[in-house]
């Protein structure tokens, strides 16, 4: 489960901190019940089966836009990290 773990880490760095905490534990939730209507109940997923469902869900930073709303901003989501990581420094 450390591919969940990863990607919902990825999803957190683009997210609000205050609402960081709940949209990460309802995105791990929607990701088990995606596995879970696939794959069937299972205690364990293959990192397979996990790495499909995570591709179906997009990029990190897609991801926490679809939550967030940047989408909806002068800089488009292409451009936004590095706008983010350029304007840190």
């Amino acid at each position: 489960m450390e591919l969940i773990e990863r990607y919902l880490y990825a999803v957190g760095r683009w997210l609000p901190k205050k609402q960081k905490k709940d949209i990460q534990a309802e995105l791990e939730s929607t990701i088990y019940d995606n596995l879970e209507s696939r794959f069937g109940s299972k205690e364990e997923y293959t990192e397979d089966e996990i790495t499909e469902i995570i591709r179906e869900f997009g990029s990190p930073w897609k991801v926490a836009a679809g939550y967030t709303g940047l989408t909806e901003r002068l800089i488009g989501p292409e451009l936004l990290p590095i706008y983010f990581t350029l304007s840190v420094i």
